[in-house]
């Protein structure tokens, strides 16, 4: 880790040791995990796959239907198309 000089990888500055513990340096980064930013949901297989899970009361259009009219679910996780007020 310390060879690596990339702007997405976390820096290793230094690494100490003592008889009982090893101390890491790393950089300082401010941010959050990206757990605190991707909704839930998302898995991987075993073969690191991303895999989307749960579309909860998801529905497709009937034929000749440009637009779904029934508003449900999670505010955050309906389709903009279906919030929409304009009809």
């Amino acid at each position: 880790m310390k060879l690596v000089r990339h702007p997405n990888v976390v820096r290793l500055h230094e690494v100490l040791a003592s008889r009982t513990k090893i101390y890491i340096i790393l950089e300082f980064i401010t941010g959050d995990e990206l757990f605190e930013k991707v909704p839930e949901n998302l898995l991987l297989d075993s073969q690191g796959n991303l895999k989307i899970s749960d579309f909860g009361l998801s529905a497709l259009p009937t034929e000749g239907v440009s637009i779904l009219r029934t508003t449900c679910g999670t505010p955050n996780y309906v389709a903009p198309d279906v919030i929409r007020t304009e009809w």
